[in-house]
């Protein structure tokens, strides 16, 4: 876990989490051992600020014995979020009633996690955007946008000398700040390659809105 905390003491520095590093991990789990990539997640200071508990975003390896993929309660991408990072209870509640009016929704859980032994406690366990979010929210398989304008603002606060204030800025203005979830741009394949520059076509158009 070097790689974290040196990307956690390297965010504090600079008061934002960015160019974050993966690391490889195990993860024990019902008396089974899991191999995943792991890395520090969470753009703002209320994910990493505390020693212990900060945001992590965990992907699990293929199992070698089977070369199948495996999973932790249906999860096989998942981020662990403690509880007031994610507005506990109310996101939980929130996401819970989306399906029983026929929208989609992201799965939570609350788990108990050790991190080399060292009691964590309760934390939240939120699966990532991607491919197997989409099925089980019976949804074709597509591309995951994201607008999001806080490593932006992170930098730009700090970094001008006079900055522009948030009341007069339209936040996350999607012509700006625009974002794969799920996949990178480099794994896209052509049609996919197609629609996403297709949209940011669109947002640039000078009659867009």
């Amino acid at each position: 876990l070097n790689l974290i905390y040196k990307d956690r003491l390297n965010a504090i520095k600079k008061g934002y989490l960015k160019n974050e590093t993966w690391t490889s991990g195990k993860i024990n789990y019902r008396d089974k051992e899991i191999s995943a990539r792991i890395r520090l997640k969470g753009i703002l200071s209320s994910h990493w600020e505390a020693d212990k508990r900060f945001s992590l975003r965990i992907k699990l390896k293929k199992n070698k014995s089977n070369n199948r993929k495996d999973y932790i309660l249906g999860m096989n991408s998942f981020s662990l979020h403690k509880l007031r990072s994610r507005q506990y209870p109310y996101e939980n509640i929130f996401q819970e009633i989306l399906p029983q009016i026929g929208l989609s929704s992201v799965t939570h859980k609350i788990v108990k996690i050790k991190l080399n032994g060292i009691d964590w406690g309760y934390m939240d366990m939120q699966e990532n955007f991607n491919n197997i979010l989409l099925e089980k929210n019976s949804l074709k398989d597509s591309l995951i946008l994201s607008f999001n304008d806080e490593v932006y603002w992170a930098e730009y606060s700090k970094e001008t000398e006079f900055p522009l204030k948030r009341s007069e800025y339209w936040l996350s203005h999607p012509r700006l700040f625009i974002d794969l979830s799920g996949k990178s741009l480099k794994r896209l394949n052509d049609q996919e390659r197609l629609y996403f520059g297709y949209i940011l076509k669109t947002l640039q158009d000078d009659n867009y809105q």
